[in-house]
């Protein structure tokens, strides 16, 4: 079986600053790595709701599809993880809310990411099996909660977010066999 799920809220992607701690919840894109106005580098949060996944499901493949919002070329790699929780909440402006989330053992170096050059293009990451297993193995989890990944890193690649344009948003892409 495969599911598709588009983060489908504006509080369901985020970002916030490393340095401080402060988070950015309306942006209209999401900067994978670091923020070029002078933010510097960042934590991207992105929460899929309603994740049709049966307890017990063997994943088989997932991955998340990003639309350019803005074309970035030059070096570019980041870390991916999940939020280690049954059923992740959305994101608020308390300080450090995303990266105050425990995050999973999981984890998928996205390395040497090619570049962005062209607006609307899509680009998947990795399989992000390992993470999406990991969160539906916990005692917790039921069919259709939600799950959180945190993406940071070095350098920038540029994504839509809801806020931007909500039909571009990140799609989770989940391949699983039921139990």
């Amino acid at each position: 079986m495969i599911i598709y799920v588009r983060v489908d809220h504006d509080l369901d992607d985020a970002e916030e600053e490393v340095s401080s701690g402060d988070m950015y919840l309306n942006s209209t894109d999401l900067e994978l790595g670091v923020e070029g106005n002078g933010w510097g580098p960042q934590y991207v949060g992105i929460r899929f709701d309603g994740v049709a996944i049966p307890t017990g499901a063997t994943i088989i493949d997932a991955t998340i599809e990003f639309e350019v919002d803005e074309p970035n070329t030059g070096a570019a790699s980041v870390t991916i993880r999940g939020q280690d929780a049954d059923n992740s909440g959305t994101f608020t402006n308390g300080n450090s809310n995303i990266s105050n989330r425990p995050t999973t053992t999981a984890t998928v170096s996205w390395n040497n990411i090619p570049n962005w050059p062209s607006v609307n293009a899509n680009h998947q990451t990795p399989d992000l099996s390992t993470i999406v297993q990991e969160i539906v193995n916990r005692s917790g989890w039921i069919s259709n909660n939600a799950l959180v990944f945190v993406i940071d890193g070095t350098g920038e690649r540029t994504a839509e977010s809801h806020d931007g344009e909500p039909n571009a948003a990140p799609l989770l892409m989940v391949e699983y066999v039921a139990p």
